[in-house]
């Protein structure tokens, strides 16, 4: 839940100190955590965990959207649309092929729809970020390292491919800065 609670703070940061923050990527990411939240609960065996990295970053990236409603800039161009596609290319799968295809379809459209968020980081606007990207990639590692079991991708590929992303996000505002 730590990712939760350091999202959470971005998003409070966001009404107090406006950083950047793509509205279009924040509420894709809310709509797409939480369908992954429901999908890998849906394809869970008996003994599975929890997915509370999953349901963190839903809270948490609900709470961020929120801020963004009354504190961000709305904008919209070919990135985002792109973003979108993905998000109903994702929600079809899952429908047409059922929860495990669901939870691939839609950790690929959570790093789909980041995409506008990494080119805004590509262009300076993510130095305040940092802390969180940070924050993001350990919780997703100790995810990894705390699991029991063989790796299955209804449980570990969220974490997963969420080391890349949020290392990708780090690694680019360093680069921009």
């Amino acid at each position: 839940m730590s990712t939760a609670i350091a999202i959470i703070i971005f998003g409070i940061g966001l009404v107090i100190s406006p950083a950047s923050a793509n509205m279009a990527t924040w509420g894709m990411w809310a709509l797409l955590d939480t369908l992954t939240v429901i999908v890998t609960l849906r394809a869970q065996k008996t003994g599975d965990p929890f997915p509370f990295l999953a349901c963190g970053c839903a809270v948490g990236a609900s709470i961020v959207t929120s801020a963004l409603l009354f504190y961000g800039t709305w904008q919209w161009g070919i990135i985002e649309t792109i973003a979108l596609i993905g998000t109903i290319a994702a929600t079809i799968i899952w429908l047409k092929k059922g929860n495990e295809a669901g939870v691939l379809a839609f950790v690929a459209a959570i790093n789909i729809a980041g995409i506008p968020q990494l080119f805004s980081a590509l262009h300076g606007e993510g130095l305040g970020s940092l802390w969180l990207w940070v924050v993001c990639t350990i919780a997703c590692i100790v995810t990894i390292l705390a699991k029991e079991g063989k790796w299955t991708m209804r449980n570990d590929l969220f974490p997963s491919v969420g080391i890349l992303y949020n290392s990708a996000m780090i690694a680019i505002i360093l680069a921009a800065h």
